[in-house]
């Protein structure tokens, strides 16, 4: 921008003397003949003083202004001069992009000003509070290092006389001074009267400090020499002011002769109209209106819903545009013209590519996929069929969430995913009302605008950890989401406006079915994802798992191998669960070492041996309680059925002379100690049955205790284990440890079905138990249970506990 104000220079740059300022390289004793009067006192005409660089700023006589400083080589030069001499330069750049500039980078010209104070700031910057005494011109660089040091020389005026061009030019200038205040209602009489007697530079010193000129006119005068050019440019830049204060006075008049005072908002945007004509610029906000209009009117919305947003474009129209009411209404049609109202993807009905996209990304989960290809099925025949609410119910880690992306793969549709886990506002799923500050949309019409169709997999996340507090209940807001006979007229609180989602084909996941409301259950169907047996894990692990880490790693199969024998160690050794989440973390374990191997030789492989496995991973985590082969009494294993699958239950009875106290140990649950009530009461109203009609109930102390006591225990399940361990403590009769049992217990002796069976004889399996009692009402479960893992047990339906006592004790 300053390319006219460069000089060209001969010869070699001006020798630079890198060294600090010292005290003969400051203003010496000058004579009275070769002084200059400068702010009241005397100075030399050539003085050493720091130079401050300026970039996008101005500085020059008359001025009195404070200055931040933030570059090192400044913030040093201010301080030198506060330090030494209380006088300071400032010379501007001629590219304001240079962050360092060199001594070429600067202006010949000068401004020599008074420091008058510094203040320090934040981020080493500083703060200089000056005013511009006179210009001057550089002569050399003294330093150039840590911060410039310059000699300057003071300007010093041309001298005229009494010429008719100077009086003239002075008289322009006062008369254009004057004006321009006066149009900017800014006049002062007292400084109209004395700018009469400035001198000519000193007259466009003060002027040019006091008007806003522009950047680039202030150093064309500021640089210009002659003072009868200066005086001209001067004329002419206030000019150029007067006449841009004339035509925003202008556009000022021309909107108040058209609107009255109270009407401000109007007035404002109008203005900016008549600016953007005058300029010969789009006005873009009317093209966004008209946008808007043409796009609503091409929804295939009802009338009535129409004309409600072509009513909140009318309101849109008439607010200013960065006003916050507009920004509330802009953000709201354009949620409505981002849904897909009639947008969607094709369903793929080919059943056996389905089928096959299924069996690559999960191994087992019949269930789940014959209900996909079911759904796909009667989709292709009747072509008119709702998307069904699938619950998959499972164990963490068994594959959840990731069936729901599989289904969306296979049935060609979009995928899209909220978690509920903690969600406890009703918001979140209805969204807010619009007239509150910081309002959305719910999730359900947030993740549809995220797909951009209407048919997308749904899948709802962790929908058994909803929470509800005074906000509302979520779990009630889902009704109208999950029920398919009122989601194709969902109404987000935000949109204001029905939704159809009765194409949505929406999933939700859970880790247990009890802590869902039952109208909310009721609405889905229950798919239960049952947890992994070791075969099924080792098939996962080979064609899932390895791969996976192996690619993510960066390495090769050849450059880990990892066999059969290795493989069974980490799923029986190193993990305990359901799901394969710890199986994949412990096998990326051996993949980062084996990376750490070809990091330093490519050709480096990894082949551990179970006997390696401690000293790569660390000792095994997991411990699974081994049926011994002898008999206990007091002692009944139990089956359990937690998150994280089946395992085995020991639980001890022991009795001692006493009061009839009953002493219950092991972190016991409600459920479970009300287990042991019913158990003794049936075990006293049926004595004579089970040997035990010699007793003296109010002689005899019980102690119950359930080991792994840092683990809270509940669940009716244990029902015929409580009792079959009361009547082997109380009659001393021993229990096999080779035979495991799970059921309820009712009073009258009854033997109830359980939960989780298949998982509960998988524990059984593992812990080599011979014998498993069940409930009869159970057996149908059993279609479930992996063949080898049944191929390994002798299972024994029961109805009583009299089948019970008959199994354990008398064969």
């Amino acid at each position: 921008m300053f390319d006219r104000f460069k000089k060209k220079k001969s010869g070699e740059e001006p020798t630079v003397n890198e060294n600090i300022i010292t005290e003969e390289t400051k203003a010496p004793e000058a004579a009275e003949e070769n002084t200059e009067e400068i702010s009241g006192f005397m100075q030399p005409k050539e003085f050493i003083v720091p130079l401050v660089p300026l970039r996008g700023l101005t500085m020059g006589p008359e001025m009195r202004t404070a200055i931040d400083l933030g570059r090192r080589q400044s913030v040093m030069a201010a301080q030198e001069a506060h330090k030494e001499k209380r006088l300071l330069a400032f010379s501007a750049q001629f590219d304001q992009a240079v962050e360092e500039p060199a001594a070429s980078d600067l202006m010949e010209i000068c401004c020599v000003a008074d420091l008058n104070d510094i203040s320090p700031m934040h981020y080493d910057t500083l703060r200089v509070n000056v005013t511009g005494l006179c210009r001057a011109r550089i002569i050399e660089y003294i330093q150039t290092e840590p911060f410039f040091i310059a000699k300057v020389q003071v300007m010093i005026p041309t001298v005229y006389e009494e010429c008719e061009e100077i009086v003239a030019l002075k008289k322009v200038v006062i008369n254009k001074f004057k004006e321009l205040t006066t149009l900017l209602q800014k006049a002062d009489p007292g400084v109209n009267s004395a700018i009469e007697g400035f001198a000519a530079d000193n007259l466009v010193d003060y002027v040019t400090a006091n008007t806003k000129i522009s950047y680039e006119d202030y150093y064309d005068i500021f640089l210009e020499e002659d003072t009868a050019e200066r005086l001209s440019k001067t004329a002419e830049a206030l000019s150029l002011l007067i006449k841009s204060a004339e035509i925003d006075i202008e556009i000022e008049n021309r909107i108040v002769m058209r609107y009255s005072a109270d009407q401000r908002t109007r007035y404002l945007r109008e203005k900016k109209r008549v600016i953007d004509t005058e300029l010969g610029e789009v006005d873009t906000f009317d093209d966004d209106i008209s946008e808007y209009i043409q796009a609503i009117k091409e929804l295939p919305l009802e009338e009535d819903y129409r004309e409600k947003l072509l009513k909140e474009v009318s309101k849109l129209e008439m607010m200013p545009p960065t006003s916050q009411d507009a920004a509330v209404i802009s953000t709201y049609i354009d949620l409505i013209l981002d849904l897909p109202w009639d947008k969607k993807t094709e369903d793929t009905f080919a059943l056996d590519e389905s089928r096959k996209i299924l069996d690559e990304d999960h191994y087992g989960l019949e269930k789940v996929k014959d209900r996909i290809l079911e759904y796909l099925a009667v989709v292709k025949l009747t072509n008119s069929l709702k998307a069904p609410i699938l619950c998959l119910v499972g164990s963490p880690g068994v594959g959840k969430t990731s069936v729901g992306k599989s289904i969306a793969r296979a049935t060609g549709r979009k995928f899209v995913r909220i978690s509920l886990g903690g969600v406890h506002d009703e918001s979140e799923i209805r969204g807010h009302r619009k007239t509150y500050v910081g309002a959305m949309p719910g999730r359900i019409i947030s993740g549809l605008r995220q797909v951009k169709v209407n048919n997308p997999v749904f899948l709802l996340d962790e929908i058994d950890k909803l929470a509800r507090d005074l906000r509302g209940d979520p779990s009630s807001a889902l009704l109208e989401v999950l029920d398919p006979e009122q989601n194709s007229t969902f109404t987000d609180t935000y949109a204001e406006i029905p939704f159809d989602l009765s194409n949505v084909m929406f999933i939700a996941t859970a880790n247990n079915l009890s802590s869902i409301p039952e109208p909310l259950l009721d609405r889905m169907e229950i798919i239960e994802l049952p947890g992994y047996i070791a075969t099924d894990k080792k098939h996962i692990a080979r064609n899932h798992l390895i791969p996976k880490q192996l690619k993510m790693n960066g390495i090769t199969a050849e450059n880990l191998i990892i066999s059969d024998e290795v493989l069974d160690c980490l799923i029986n050794n190193y993990t305990r669960e359901s799901g394969v989440r710890q199986l994949e973390r412990t096998i990326a374990s051996l993949c980062r070492k084996a990376a750490k191997m070809v990091a330093d030789d490519e050709n480096a492989v990894l082949s551990p041996t179970v006997s390696e496995l401690d000293d790569l991973l660390g000792r095994s985590v997991a411990t699974y309680d081994i049926a011994k082969d002898e008999e206990l009494v007091g002692v009944v294993n139990g089956l359990a059925w937690t998150q994280s699958g089946g395992d085995t239950l020991q639980i001890e009875m022991a009795t001692a002379p006493g009061s009839g106290k009953l002493e219950l140990t092991g972190n016991l649950g409600d459920v479970m100690k009300e287990s042991v009530h019913v158990a003794l009461g049936h075990i006293k109203t049926n004595a004579g049955k089970y040997g035990l009609e010699n007793i003296e109930w109010d002689k005899t102390n019980i102690h119950i205790h359930v080991p792994e006591g840092a683990v809270p225990k509940d669940g009716p399940s244990a029902g015929i284990t409580m009792t079959t361990a009361l009547i082997s403590a109380l009659s001393k009769r021993p229990v096999s440890q080779k035979i495991a049992m799970t059921g309820e217990i009712s009073l009258t002796g009854r033997v109830l079905p359980i939960g989780g069976l298949r998982e509960k004889l998988l524990a059984a399996s593992r812990a080599t138990v011979n014998k498993v009692l069940i409930p009869k009402e159970n057996e149908k479960d059993l279609r479930d249970v992996p063949k080898e893992i049944l191929d390994t047990l002798t299972i024994i339906p029961v109805e009583r506990m009299t089948d019970v006592y008959e199994e354990v004790f008398n064969k």
